[in-house]
């Protein structure tokens, strides 16, 4: 019903509708939306890759033809595979790239070379795997999602919200590849401490206790350099 699962993505790309696309339990999708998307839609002039940092960035910032590819990175070694799996007919001429401070911390990333870019082509999952199904329904035990939730989504595709994110906390991915963060900004603008991460108190712990991308580290890894 939320379009989590069962949908096919392709269709809702090359029909060029306005969409909001947001997964909560197949994230791993975005990878192939991102990939699709580039090689699907006209040559940008300018393409931004990276992790999440980069997704703020919006084609109506910026003027001249632009997508943004963030969240198709994991680590520094993914930006070569992953431009190389496009292309030469849709490489644009100008790329932002972001770098975050983990991406040279050996701690984290021991940095193997990945030259898997073929990785993208048919990695969107069509139908829930066991751990979705598993995730779900425990989900909806636990009272996080609901079916008077579900039974209220109505989704006609003129503006398409696909996936339960998108229909639960109105956040997703637009069309240009941006992230539209939804329930998270208005949470925000109001200072309520529902907002995810407020205050910065879970990134702070993160910080203090060097871990989940801020492991210790004396020394910049020159091979990721």
């Amino acid at each position: 019903m939320s379009g989590e699962n069962f949908v096919d993505l392709d269709k809702i790309l090359t029909e060029k509708k306005k969409y909001k696309i947001g997964y909560a339990y197949n994230e791993s999708n975005y990878k192939y939306l991102k990939w699709r998307a580039i090689n699907s839609f006209e040559k940008k002039s300018i393409l931004a890759i990276g992790s999440s940092r980069v997704l703020q960035l919006r084609d109506c910032f910026i003027d001249s033809s632009f997508y943004n590819g963030g969240y198709t990175v994991v680590g520094i070694s993914d930006f070569i595979p992953f431009l190389k799996s496009i292309p030469d007919n849709k490489q644009p001429p100008a790329i932002i790239i972001n770098l975050d401070q983990w991406m040279f911390n050996s701690n984290y990333d021991a940095v193997k070379i990945n030259s898997m870019n073929s990785k993208y082509i048919g990695s969107y999952s069509f139908s829930p795997t066991f751990s979705v199904y598993k995730m779900s329904w425990l989900d909806i035990i636990n009272g996080k999602v609901s079916f008077r939730n579900l039974y209220n989504m109505k989704n006609d595709y003129k503006v398409a919200n696909i996936g339960l994110n998108a229909n639960i906390n109105d956040k997703g991915f637009r069309n240009d590849g941006s992230m539209d963060y939804g329930n998270q900004v208005v949470k925000l603008l109001s200072s309520s401490k529902d907002a995810d991460d407020y205050g910065f108190s879970e990134t702070l712990e993160r910080i203090k206790k060097g871990n989940k991308r801020f492991e210790f580290g004396e020394n910049i890894n020159p091979q990721a350099l």
